[in-house]
């Protein structure tokens, strides 16, 4: 045999195991970018919301000058804490008045019960005696009912997100005054296809990540929402974090993961 055909047969050889060699490394390849595709399949997205459960947008039905707010926006509170009090003199003297008419007439009562049961005087003078009397009392419940609209006190324990009148001025019952919000009771609340509930449940944990804090949380379903929009095919879902952090606050958005259960229904 020629020497050359040695060399000849050495490159053959060579040549078939570095393709053997580069053709297995492909297959390799294919079955990590076909297992890391199925991993994503099996993940859905949806963006989500942070509300609380407790906020609301403070006003009043007085027309009244603002003597006190001794509270800043940003500001935490608690329940039953001051947030805004009224100049209610007048009505405080009005109360003074209503008190006094109704002792007086309180008096006048008890002693036209006992002169009819004497017979001095008439029914007629007696159902008068009453009802002044009962006038009194409704007099003193309505001025009663104003006096406690001149101090507004926090429903919940919350925050502070705007104040929108200072001191002295004069309140305006259509104007809003304060608006809070309870950053501890907090709701996570996103729209998904409807088609989703296949497999998602009530108690179906999830994970959020939000933007402003670029960190994820465990979730769960908690509620789903009782109508499908026709228009976009999506319904609400509401969930709640398992676990508290000081850094949530309501208005936060991110992107909430399930693990899709029935990738291909």
């Amino acid at each position: 045999m020629p020497r050359w055909w040695g060399y000849l047969l050495l490159l053959s050889c060579c040549f078939g195991f570095c393709s053997s060699v580069m053709a297995n490394n492909e297959e390799d390849e294919l079955v990590t970018i076909s297992q890391t595709a199925s991993s994503s399949e099996n993940q859905v997205d949806s963006h989500a919301i942070l509300e609380s459960r407790h906020e609301a947008t403070l006003s009043t039905e007085l027309s009244s000058k603002i003597v006190e707010i001794p509270i800043e926006p940003g500001q935490s509170f608690k329940k039953g804490q001051l947030l805004i009090r009224f100049d209610c003199d007048s009505q405080e003297a009005d109360q003074a008045k209503a008190l006094a008419d109704l002792n007086t007439n309180e008096k006048a009562y008890k002693s036209a019960v006992k002169l009819y049961d004497l017979g001095i005087i008439s029914k007629l003078e007696r159902v008068q005696a009453e009802d002044n009397y009962k006038k009194s009392q409704a007099d003193l419940r309505k001025i009663n009912s104003v006096l406690k609209k001149c101090t507004i006190y926090a429903p919940y324990d919350g925050d502070v997100v705007h104040i929108y009148v200072h001191e002295n001025e004069i309140s305006n019952p259509s104007r809003p005054l304060m608006s809070i919000v309870d950053n501890k009771n907090l709701t996570i609340k996103l729209f998904v296809p409807s088609n989703w509930l296949k497999w998602i449940k009530v108690g179906t944990p999830f994970e959020v990540k939000f933007d402003e804090t670029d960190k994820s949380y465990a979730a769960e379903v908690t509620e789903i929402g009782d109508q499908i929009d026709p228009a976009s095919q999506t319904v609400a879902l509401y969930g709640k974090l398992s676990q508290a952090d000081s850094q949530l606050i309501a208005g936060m958005s991110g992107v909430a993961s399930f693990k899709d259960k029935n990738p291909h229904g």
